[in-house]
């Protein structure tokens, strides 16, 4: 994985074994129905198609607004497209 990114894994570490606890159950919280949408986020900044990582990433925060890690990611989206005012936003929002 790239520095700088993160996965709904390390997410989930931070509050515990929640992951685990979710598989076992058979349950998918909302914070992991956005594992998907975090892996395209992803790929497409790695990628540089922007367009593609910016819906993915606000996709993810739809589903868990908290994510501070996705707030700071697409902060450099945002910022890698020029889009300051639009950064310093997401920046302020971790």
């Amino acid at each position: 994985m790239d520095a700088g990114f993160f996965d709904v894994a390390d997410f989930c570490d931070d509050r515990g074994d929640c992951f685990r606890e979710a598989k076992r159950a058979g349950s998918c919280p909302k914070e992991f129905r956005s594992r998907g949408s975090l892996s395209a986020a992803q790929q497409a900044q790695h990628n540089e198609d922007y367009a593609t990582a910016e819906r993915e990433y606000v996709a993810v925060l739809a589903l868990a607004p908290e994510f501070a890690e996705v707030h700071m990611n697409l902060g450099l989206v945002y910022q890698l497209e020029d889009r300051s005012a639009d950064a310093m936003t997401e920046f302020a929002a971790r």
